[in-house]
């Protein structure tokens, strides 16, 4: 397994210093409209002085009339889907501009309640989306993944309002995935997304997902989870069963980095604690 860190234009630098094979760039809410040039001239670098190879996570959220909104390729609603499927062609193509070898793409349908009228031909919409999406990433030479959601999603206002717990209704099991396989390159499995597949919950999706679509997880995001919605904590400090996860992918060929809440802080320390302790773990199977 080869292991890097995300990393955000501000701090892109202070995370290519670690003792990891890759970085995984953080794309914020207006890098691309605002600091595209920036972008593209720090990441550059950084894979030519660096050796570093690149993934790429596209947004989670964008601009619409002045309001942060979800990107969501899966949308009944026409317009926004529209930009959604923008936005992450923008993505893209900044992925193939610094030569990045992957793009992560969450799958949308994210909405106050699984019940919500709205989530109904969520997949058929977003195989339509996928499917564009897919011929620009050809052309980019850029694969695609998509990454499973927890059973709650915290969708957290940018303008300091009150986060509000809403819940996932694409791709939270492995069910889900089937008919996706044919339009995107891969999964990025998410252990604490996959832990959190329900309030209770466990690690029968995270096998789920490893026996059945095994030969399609391309990439790891690694950090623990306690429920019913507590994801990204520390490695150890939660209930994931890691051991049993990297004896999965021994000597498979799959990147992983640690996704810590607040991994970033402090120069990356808790990046760096993960790091170890996942090492560690690795070392002694």
């Amino acid at each position: 397994m080869r292991y890097g860190v995300k990393a955000a234009l501000t701090d892109a630098w202070v995370m290519a210093e670690m003792d990891v094979d890759l970085l995984e760039v953080h794309i914020g809410l207006e890098d691309l409209p605002r600091r595209g040039e920036s972008m593209l001239s720090t990441f550059r670098s950084i894979r030519s002085e660096r050796g570093h190879d690149l993934i790429v996570h596209a947004p989670e959220f964008m601009m619409v009339t002045g309001i942060a909104s979800l990107v969501d390729p899966s949308s009944p609603d026409d317009a926004l889907r529209e930009m959604s499927t923008r936005m992450l062609e923008a993505a893209i193509r900044f992925a193939g501009d610094v030569d990045a070898n992957m793009v992560i793409v969450h799958p949308g349908g994210i909405y106050p309640s699984t019940e919500d009228p709205r989530a109904r031909g969520g997949i058929d919409r977003l195989t339509g989306s996928l499917g564009e999406l897919g011929d620009i990433a050809g052309d980019a030479g850029v694969a695609i993944t998509l990454a499973n959601m927890p059973w709650f999603y915290h969708r957290k206002p940018l303008d300091g309002g009150k986060t509000q717990r809403w819940q996932s209704t694409i791709l939270v099991d492995p069910g889900d995935a089937g008919p996706l396989m044919g339009l995107v390159d891969g999964l990025t499995l998410d252990v604490s997304h996959g832990y959190l597949h329900s309030p209770r919950g466990g690690m029968d999706v995270i096998r789920g997902f490893i026996e059945v679509h095994g030969d399609l997880i391309r990439h790891l995001h690694l950090s623990d989870a306690l429920p019913p919605d507590h994801e990204g904590l520390q490695i150890g400090e939660g209930k994931v069963d890691f051991p049993a996860i990297l004896t999965a992918f021994k000597d498979r060929n799959v990147t992983a980095v640690p996704e810590i809440m607040g991994g970033h802080m402090g120069g990356g320390i808790s990046f760096r604690r993960a790091l170890e302790e996942l090492r560690k773990l690795e070392a002694s199977l």
